[in-house]
């Protein structure tokens, strides 16, 4: 499990501003007073400090608040939610692609996969005649099945549901270049490194991962490398999925 924050040192950081505005706005007015610390503007950051007040603004491109200040505002609480989902999800997506590695076997070819709530808008299309398995196996084990050069459907992305349960397999996925997406090419990728990073960023596309003998195992969400491990690294996921 990813290891727990204290409270006190923790903050909730936000890519967009929260959708209730007084809500906002009042509860961190209450935290600031029961504190007694007043509000500060700091590099596009609403923090909780000892400087001068400032104006809040909700036009912020991130907005970072502590933990505290949850408990007293309903879109806080949601937010907190949603990121806590996420890295749930970023943690079993990892834990699937290490597992799907160690039940290859010696001859793994890789694997692609891509997590989305809905498919019909994808830029997939079908390497093969067929894109479903028969076999009704547990997803880590049937993607391990397939994921050898010999395999029809080794090649392109698998595509999950939500659930982590396999609804496409041996997919092209062609999504469009994002150039202020950031990449580590001191990190020795290929093309489908690059198609789970753009991808990611694809509305409905909740995560998508990769693993291969050569690389190691990388996971992104919204165009963010959110754990990696390189080959030849150990591969317990404990402290490596980052926020």
């Amino acid at each position: 499990m990813i290891a727990a924050i204290p409270a006190e040192r923790a903050w909730l950081t936000f890519g967009t501003e929260p959708s209730d505005g007084e809500c906002f706005r009042s509860a961190v007015g209450h935290f600031a007073l029961s504190r007694s610390q007043s509000i500060r503007s700091d590099e596009g950051y609403v923090r909780i400090g000892t400087a001068a007040t400032t104006s809040i603004s909700l036009s912020v491109c991130h907005t970072a608040l502590p933990c505290d200040l949850a408990f007293g505002c309903t879109c806080v609480q949601s937010e907190v939610m949603m990121q806590a989902e996420h890295r749930d999800l970023i943690e079993q997506i990892a834990r699937l692609l290490e597992e799907v590695d160690v039940r290859a076997g010696a001859d793994f070819s890789g694997v692609g996969i891509i997590v989305a709530d809905s498919f019909d808008s994808l830029p997939l299309i079908n390497l093969r005649p067929t894109n479903s398995l028969l076999e009704d196996a547990e997803t880590a084990t049937a993607l391990a099945r397939i994921s050898h050069h010999w395999h029809e459907h080794h090649d392109g992305f698998h595509v999950l549901t939500p659930g982590l349960k396999i609804e496409k397999v041996a997919q092209y996925f062609s999504p469009p270049i994002v150039p202020e997406v950031r990449i580590d090419r001191q990190k020795r990728f290929g093309g489908r490194y690059l198609a789970a990073l753009f991808g990611s960023m694809i509305p409905h596309v909740l995560a998508t991962g990769i693993s291969s003998r050569d690389f190691g195992v990388a996971v992104f969400q919204r165009g963010d490398e959110k754990y990696h491990r390189a080959a030849g690294e150990a591969q317990p996921i404990s402290g490596n999925a980052h926020q």
